[in-house]
């Protein structure tokens, strides 16, 4: 099985239409990968799909890069 950290790398390169293996745990969703309102939209809906959480899209706002998003999953999974 895939650590939190590979599927939340999956996703986001999915959703912003970046090539995994070009993500780095530090880009910035917006600045460096791309990502607008609609897509960081996407990207919530895609990540509580994934693990099974419900996201405020008020939570989805504060993240800044994809490390943002893990620590995040990390801590709202049980």
């Amino acid at each position: 099985m895939s650590t939190i950290e590979d599927r939340v790398i999956k996703i986001t390169a999915e959703k912003l239409d970046v090539k995994k293996e070009h993500m780095d745990l530090t880009a910035l969703l917006i600045d460096d990968l791309g990502a607008d309102d609609l897509a960081m939209a996407e990207l919530g809906e895609a990540i509580e799909g994934e693990f099974g959480i419900k996201i405020p899209y008020a939570d989805v706002e504060q993240w800044r890069t994809v490390n943002n998003v893990v620590h995040y999953v990390h801590h709202h999974i049980r």
